[in-house]
């Protein structure tokens, strides 16, 4: 099997048991249970390693927390001023 089949059978394999193994009776928590699923995927299509085999260094580990914390941040500043108009 060549990189991209068993990438390919891998995430397919890994959204059926993340989508499967956890069929929760609340609506909310299942979406967001699902969108993980789906998130899982488009980073192993972009990056072709898993958030656990990614030998990243903790402080770049860090730093990409702080960004992506710093974005929800600006996200939902703009959704306030929205509401507030």
């Amino acid at each position: 099997m060549d990189n991209n089949n068993e990438l390919e059978w891998k995430e397919k394999y890994n959204y059926a048991m993340m989508t499967n193994m956890a069929k929760i009776e609340d609506p909310v928590v299942q979406r967001v249970i699902d969108l993980f699923a789906k998130r899982s995927q488009v980073g192993m299509r972009k990056y072709g390693i898993s958030m656990q085999d990614n030998p990243l260094p903790v402080l770049a580990w860090i730093q990409h927390s702080q960004e992506e914390l710093m974005d929800a941040i600006l996200y939902l500043e703009r959704l306030k001023v929205d509401i507030q108009k």
